[in-house]
């Protein structure tokens, strides 16, 4: 019931494309461009399954393309050219591409949700005896880890299940053989692939490994972490072909995380200040006791190790400035398997009021799951205030010149003069000096001119210049066939252009506004000193305001 709730809510019935994440946008980008030879733009995720997904239905479209205008392809050249076109179709129907990604996920997600199922219940493992086997399905297949992740197109979706799956064999399997070990390897790697993150509890894999092999175990577990590396680089040739953006990515990115702004304090108070908004969350932590006793009450290696590891991995987290839900997702699954432990344990402990006990506890955690799932979903399907700026904007006069929020940038038709200006931007050799300083943190007399660049900047700095450059190409090609009924000439004000180089300072666009440079501004910043044509407001999100130009723009 709750994947045909996400599959209506997600692909059958999906709100405005504002729902869609610039993650989705990132994750198709990088697969329908990997044709042009492009880096990903993903990979400090690396998310490279997904991004798969889309490299294959970009190529499925070709082909069809190809098939149905046989008559119309001339040779070789006739076929590169499908693809051009095809590209630029891409971005005229991109919701469509990203829905059949989604379908593909949801699927993906359900075949390992009925594995995982299915395992639990065939299992004889004495830990799950009692209420707990119970109680570990139904809270795994209602969790809010699992399912805040699915409707999106996120690399924590099918990483964060098969994780579950993975580690449920490893807990609940006494031994196992070579040819399981292996198969635990090559699940990893995938895991591994599609969220890297999940490299900091890689010690519970190997020790899971290690401690259920009847023999040759140093052997086998080494062969076992061979084979991770094996089919992770096999996933991901862009650790060999693009190290450097490899590296900026995930290392820097780790680091841009824990480093973001200073705390006072030893661990993230305001991320754990949001957690226990949540009352239920209190019970959670709670029965996490009883669970974790469990496991170390048993004395084997491989439990300490995964409890160590739990512990060290939040240890972590908690200690980054900024941190979002997804950054926990490991802990996360290990905290699900670790509360089914610890409610089986207070129910099995009582006797024969436990299983009422186990029914009340894991009804409030589920209830409060479902919960939260619900409102997440209300609050996406609520029209939001940047879809009532958009619809708008589509009524303002064609060609206008316009000032608009980032947010907005994905959905406004741009003239061909406005693709042809961020071209240029795009290659501009003085704005890309400007990013690489912000990068390395130069400042000062350490900055380097831009004539300065070392050639090699460009395989790692500048790879979203790269895919945005054949991006320009393909939508300046084909901007005449079809025309668009209108556009419009904008630009984007950011406070931080170092990283987007077709944006403008924030502060003096607004001057630029007031003296008659844009005819519209459409923005989530209140004006003192005038009054807007149009406020867009809800009871959920921000509000947006549409100014129009008082000085008229010259027409000389």
């Amino acid at each position: 019931m709750i994947w045909l709730y996400t599959f209506y809510q997600s692909v059958l019935a999906s709100p405005f494309f504002g729902y869609f994440t610039v993650d989705e946008n990132y994750i198709a980008d990088s697969g329908v461009f990997l044709w042009y030879g492009n880096t990903p733009r993903c990979l400090d995720w690396p998310a490279t399954p997904s991004l798969l997904t889309f490299f294959v239905l970009f190529g499925v479209s070709v082909v069809y393309q190809i098939g149905t205008n046989i008559g119309e392809v001339n040779g070789m050249m006739g076929i590169f050219e499908q693809f051009d076109w095809q590209a630029y179709h891409y971005f005229l129907s991109r919701k469509e591409f990203l829905l059949a990604g989604r379908t593909i996920q949801l699927v993906v997600v359900g075949i390992i949700l009925i594995l995982f199922i299915r395992f639990i219940y065939q299992s004889r493992h004495d830990l799950l005896e009692g209420t707990t086997r119970h109680v570990l399905v139904f809270i795994s297949i209602t969790s809010y880890v699992i399912w805040f992740n699915a409707p999106v197109l996120r690399p924590e979706a099918i990483s964060g299940s098969l994780f579950m799956y993975l580690l449920a064999q490893l807990v609940f399997t006494e031994r196992i053989t070579r040819q399981q070990a292996f198969g635990f390897a090559a699940m990893f790697a995938v895991i591994l692939a599609e969220r890297l993150l999940f490299v900091f509890v890689a010690p519970i894999l190997l020790a899971g490994i290690f401690f259920a092999l009847p023999q040759a175990r140093w052997k086998t577990t080494f062969q076992a972490f061979l084979l991770v590396i094996g089919i992770f680089i096999l996933l991901c040739p862009f650790l060999i072909t693009d190290p450097l953006v490899v590296l900026k990515s995930f290392i820097g990115g780790i680091l841009a995380k824990m480093q973001d702004k200073p705390m006072a304090t030893l661990f993230n108070m305001e991320f754990i200040r949001i957690y226990f908004m949540n009352p239920v969350n209190y019970l959670v932590i709670f029965l996490c006791l009883p669970g974790a006793w469990v496991l170390f009450k048993r004395r084997k290696f491989f439990y300490l190790i995964l409890l160590g590891n739990w512990l060290v991995f939040l240890f972590l987290v908690l200690r980054s400035a900024k941190i979002y839900d997804t950054h926990v997702l490991p802990a996360g699954v290990l905290t699900i398997i670790v509360i089914a432990l610890g409610i089986g344990f207070v129910a099995n402990s009582i006797g024969v009021y436990g299983k009422y006990l186990a029914l009340v506890l894991t009804t409030i955690i589920i209830g409060s799951n479902l919960t939260e799932y619900v409102k997440f979903q209300q609050r996406s399907h609520t029209p939001s205030t940047v879809e009532a700026a958009y619809t708008y904007i589509l009524s303002l006069p064609d060609q206008s010149r316009l000032l608009i929020h980032p947010d907005l940038e994905l959905f406004v038709p741009k003239t061909k003069e406005c693709l042809q200006r961020e071209f240029l931007q795009n290659r501009d050799s003085l704005k890309m000096a400007d990013k690489l300083n912000y990068l390395l943190g130069n400042k000062g007399n350490s900055k380097i001119a831009a004539d300065q660049l070392p050639y090699v900047t460009r395989s790692f700095a500048f790879e979203d210049e790269r895919l945005y450059e054949i991006q320009y190409q393909i939508l300046l090609k084909y901007y005449d066939e079809p025309k668009l009924k209108k556009a419009f000439d904008i630009d984007v004000y950011l406070d931080n252009t170092e990283l987007a180089s077709h944006s403008v300072p924030t502060i003096p666009a607004i001057e630029d506004f007031k003296q008659g440079k844009y005819d519209y501004f459409i923005t989530d910043i209140r004006l003192d000193d005038r009054e807007p044509i149009q406020v867009f407001t809800n009871d959920l999100h921000a509000p947006y305001y549409c100014y129009k130009a008082e000085i008229p723009i010259s027409t000389n």
